[in-house]
């Protein structure tokens, strides 16, 4: 009942602000310059991104110019590096997000692009980011995925309201990668082929990539665990890399010193986005937490040990049937692996129900 509550008042707090923002948004002096080019809207984080990036030569194709960009600051070094394809670009710092003068600055830099054409592809739209982006765009067409599909706000379809396309899926389940892919053919009303690109595939060195933390805590397996499962499979590799961003920090550390082994490797902190896709191309296996890296391994054909807790694991983690490098995923032993059930609802405990036997033997099985 107190969860019930809480939600409640969550969502009642989230749908004022975003009433407040919206009548913010439309007392912005109008721009009555002609109109062109089309804004594209994707400020989620670096997995969303890995598993978009493929779409970006279809935009460049289809899309009406000149192009612009908004996006998440974290990852302006590796588009910049990697994927530089729009005229413009503009990059948000969400932590910065909760201060209205920053989202006011943001806003008016958006809707100087003038576009005539504003898109957000996040199939669980971020309401109170994205959607307020492409609204203060001021763009004549604004395109979305329809609220039905949001994981956690199906109800709010008035939120459809200001758009003047909304994309409608048939399959709720669909494998992120593809969902990308989806939104691009129901756009432009074309077909695009429906396999998994590699991006990187170079020769594969006899180094081990392991990722202790992932964004949340009911990703992240427990350092203890990583620390047994090194012990038990350290012999069968050269190197063994830690990485991961700051927040990993502490954890790639402490596994450091409790083994205490010269093929121990601590990169974390230590890599940008392209550096670290590089780094996953070339070794021989990575085991991570439901993480960009884990994507990048599947988009660079190194097998890939996941660890997930399951949640929306028909999104994010079903790359079985889809690639032909060795891949196997872990969930906790209650999490059903139905197609039509999709789990939404977790908690920090559940992941560490994976045992390290079930991911030594996952090693092993790789290893024969």
């Amino acid at each position: 009942m107190l969860q019930r509550i809480k939600m409640f008042s969550k969502n009642r707090r989230l749908s004022k602000n975003i009433e407040n923002e919206m009548k913010e948004i439309g007392n912005m002096p109008l721009n009555t310059k002609n109109k062109a080019g089309t804004l594209i809207v994707k400020c989620d984080d670096i997995g969303d991104f890995i598993l978009w990036q493929h779409t970006i030569e279809h935009f460049k194709e289809k899309a009406s110019r000149p192009l612009y960009f908004v996006g998440n600051k974290v990852l302006q070094e590796y588009y910049e590096t990697a994927f530089p394809f729009a005229d413009k670009a503009i990059w948000i710092d969400k932590s910065k997000w909760k201060e209205a003068d920053y989202r006011q600055s943001m806003y008016n830099e958006v809707a100087s692009f003038n576009a005539e054409i504003a898109i957000t592809s996040c199939f669980t739209r971020n309401l109170f980011l994205d959607d307020m982006l492409i609204l203060s765009s001021q763009a004549s067409q604004k395109i979305a995925w329809s609220m039905k599909h949001h994981i956690y706000y199906q109800t709010w379809l008035q939120q459809d309201n200001f758009l003047t396309q909304v994309i409608e899926s048939e399959n709720i389940h669909l494998l992120e990668y593809f969902r990308n892919i989806e939104f691009v053919e129901k756009v432009y009303n074309y077909s695009i082929s429906k396999e998994i690109t590699t991006i990187k595939n170079p020769v594969k060195k006899n180094q081990l990539i392991i990722v202790p933390l992932a964004s949340v805590p009911s990703k992240s397996w427990g350092v203890e665990n990583i620390i047994a499962t090194i012990q038990q499979i350290d012999l069968h590799f050269e190197k063994i890399i830690l990485v991961g961003g700051p927040d990993a920090v502490a954890a790639c550390t402490e596994i450091e010193k409790s083994i205490q082994n010269n093929k121990i490797i601590n990169l974390a902190n230590k890599t940008s986005l392209s550096e670290l896709f590089d780094l996953i191309a070339q070794s021989k296996l990575v085991i991570s937490p439901d993480t960009a890296a884990m994507h990048m391994a599947i988009l660079s054909k190194t097998p890939l040990i996941a660890i997930a807790n399951g949640t929306m694991w028909q999104r994010f983690t079903n790359y079985q049937p889809y690639v032909n490098s060795f891949y196997k995923l872990i969930t906790p032993p209650h999490v059903s692996m139905q197609e039509n059930k999709l789990k939404i609802h977790f908690t920090r405990a559940e992941i560490n129900e994976i045992t390290i036997v079930e991911v030594v033997n996952a090693v092993n099985t790789f290893l024969n």
